[in-house]
């Protein structure tokens, strides 16, 4: 089954028992992974739609199908580039080998329960139609009519159970088998901020642990950053690389990205699709695209990282030199059009992960804080508006309130629709937490502070309140005063809701937009969500790193621009100087998330004082709950109907 070679492949001599070991014990009814997939798999779509399933489509699918059938792995982890087959070879085809083939249970970790439909309907049932496994399709139940369901009976004894990224670790620890089968791996990699076990895949891992070494792993993922899950697995198993040998030097080489050349020169993209060409990464000749086919052809693999073959985990990689669906010409076209590209990031993130199958590196962050004096600076309007009076195109207030066990803190800011906002009050109430029960203390101390300070404040000679107030809830001696506090309001006008920063320096989480809205939980936006929590009360759960940057980005503004932040008017210099030391108390660092996007996240190594900075942010978390909208175009509703089904306007 293995193609002729003109140059060897690596020997594993300690490990070739092993290898024997494993074709000796196989039943030998049942065919390898290579054989099932080339006799039973038709192509569902693309250029080979319709067709047996051939190795010879893309060679670099013998490579992996081998390796699996090799006997020297259980855990497989494999990327490439998109609309190259990965999706098909790496993670239909085990899944219906082992159903059909072995004819045994499955777990298909998958993100969540909308992709799961898409997934079967658009992707594995219809390969199941195609050929002779049809008639195991359920007829009755989940899976039949159109119907969906996370678990699927089989007419062979089979089952396929669907676990996701969003089901709680209850839900993934019901159902053991011995295979499991990733895809989108990278959604997997974190534990959620509620789960105290490991992250979702060590979680499917742990469904095989009754089967041992019998058990198989298999995940597939495109290309994030280096520290996406499925980067960390590749790294750390094999690190396989496929070598081709060049027609000019005979060098087993593994041509990259910077081998494509000639498509740089170009003006057009006529003359991008005629320049470029695939160049030895040795001897520096070009290759015809039928050179590389036959280079491809007779690929091998080699392991860069040969000591991981006792962690049993094969690392494998394909990029665009090995993709036979796409010629130099295609790749020089998809280069001079990122060149090309107004959002030059974005396109290069494209290439990245899309076209080459290599980790995206994000570019260096602007994290410069904040210098003290041009923070002080916004507070010079030339008396525009004092402490305690909104401008004139104010049209929402929003509050901030942190809580200690002495006292509060608030910040008070007038918006406009397009986030331009003033600050025209701020300032602390004492909490008597030394000479009572703290929460008793804290509940006393938001009533004083509704009926002595959130009352309105002057708009000429108008009088504009509060469209929403969140209260920090984190300190958890005054959580249940808070909740209290805000249960006795639902009843009137007043817009006051618990809230919680996830991801700040203090509880060290990563917030985690909820999977999917229900009753319990329901999202407006990547960077907040709410949570029901009892008698029609709900929390307002908010990524602290996003919103702090949010924060910073209004204030770098200049001050006549829309989306800036400014401070009241105060002939005394030293108004703000307090304001500015909580609003830069913080350091911003950059980093990446679970999903490999850049990441910005505010760290507070000195444990110097920040709870404006807290306010602040939610109070902005605020404003965009009653519809005040960065990027928003024209003029903004009189009212603005948020998440609890209240009108919330500017009562004048």
């Amino acid at each position: 089954m293995t193609a002729p070679s003109t140059f060897a492949q690596p020997v594993h001599g300690s490990l070739e028992m092993t290898r024997r070991l494993f074709l000796v014990a196989r039943p030998p009814i049942v065919r390898t992974m290579r054989q099932f997939a080339e006799d039973e798999i038709i192509v569902p779509s693309g250029i080979h739609a319709g067709r047996h399933f051939s190795t010879d489509y893309q060679p670099c699918s013998r490579l992996w199908l081998d390796e699996i059938d090799s006997g020297f792995f259980r855990r497989f982890a494999a990327t490439g580039p998109t609309q190259s087959g990965k999706t098909l070879t790496c993670f239909i085809i085990p899944i219906l080998y082992h159903l059909f083939e072995v004819g045994e249970r499955v777990v298909v970790g998958i993100p969540d329960l909308d992709m799961m439909k898409d997934k079967w309907e658009l992707e594995i049932k219809p390969v199941i139609e195609s050929g002779q496994y049809a008639r195991y399709l359920p007829t009755s139940g989940a899976g039949s009519k159109g119907g969906m369901g996370t678990l699927l009976k089989f007419k062979n004894g089979s089952a396929l159970r669907f676990m996701t990224g969003g089901a709680g670790d209850k839900g993934r620890s019901a159902f053991t088998a011995k295979i499991v089968v990733v895809t989108e791996a990278n959604a997997f990699g974190v534990s959620s901020e509620t789960s105290e076990e490991a992250d979702q895949i060590k979680q499917l891992e742990a469904r095989t642990r009754h089967f041992g070494s019998d058990a198989r792993i298999y995940m597939e993922c495109t290309q994030t950053t280096k520290e996406g899950k499925i980067h960390r697995e590749i790294h750390a198993g094999t690190r396989s690389r496929i070598v081709l040998l060049c027609p000019h030097c005979k060098s087993a080489v593994s041509p990259e990205r910077e081998h494509l050349k000639g498509w740089e020169k170009a003006t057009t993209i006529r003359e991008a699709r005629a320049f470029a060409e695939f160049c030895c990464p040795e001897c520096g000749a070009a290759w015809t695209e039928r050179q590389r086919v036959s280079a491809n052809m007779k690929a091998r693999l080699v392991h860069d990282n040969p000591l991981a073959m006792d962690g049993n985990t094969l690392g494998f990689r394909w990029s665009a030199v090995n993709n036979l669906f796409l010629t130099a010409a295609d790749l020089g076209e998809d280069e001079f059009d990122a060149r090309m590209e107004d959002d030059e990031e974005n396109a290069e993130k494209e290439l990245c992960q899309f076209v080459w199958a290599i980790p995206y590196r994000p570019p260096e962050m602007d994290v410069t804080p904040l210098d003290a004096r041009t923070m002080e600076r916004r507070g010079d309007t030339g008396g525009a508006t004092v402490k305690n009076e909104a401008p004139e195109w104010a049209e929402f207030i929003t509050i901030g309130i942190d809580l200690g066990k002495r006292f509060g803190s608030y910040v008070v800011l007038a918006w406009k629709h397009d986030a331009t906002s003033r600050m025209i009050d701020y300032g602390t109430f004492e909490v008597p937490g030394d000479s009572m029960d703290t929460a008793i203390a804290t509940l006393a101390a938001l009533r004083d502070f509704r009926d002595r300070v959130a009352m309105g404040w002057n708009k000429g000679s108008q009088k504009i309140t509060p469209a929403c107030v969140l209260i920090d809830c984190n300190y958890s001696d005054s959580r249940q005063a808070v909740y209290r506090f805000c249960q006795e309001q639902a009843a009137h006008e007043w817009i006051f809701h618990p809230a919680l920063g996830v991801g700040s320096w203090h509880n060290r989480r990563t917030y985690t937009p909820p999977a999917q809205q229900g009753r319990t939980k329901r999202g407006l936006s990547d960077h907040y969500h709410k949570e029901h929590l009892h008698n029609r009360l709900w929390e307002i759960r908010m990524d602290s790193n996003h919103w702090k940057s949010f924060v910073h980005e209004r204030i770098h503004t200049p001050p006549d621009a829309a989306g800036s932040m400014t401070f009241y008017y105060s002939p005394d210099k030293n108004e703000h100087s307090k304001l500015v030391k909580h609003l830069t108390a913080e350091r911003a660092v950059q980093g990446v998330a679970p999903d490999g996007n850049p990441v910005v996240k505010w760290e507070n190594k000195h444990k110097r004082q920040n709870h404006y900075f807290d306010c602040t942010y939610m109070a902005s978390v605020a404003a965009h709950l009653v519809g005040v909208r960065l990027m928003s175009a024209g003029k903004a509703p009189a009212t603005a109907r948020n998440w609890f089904g209240n009108r919330s306007k500017s009562r004048r």
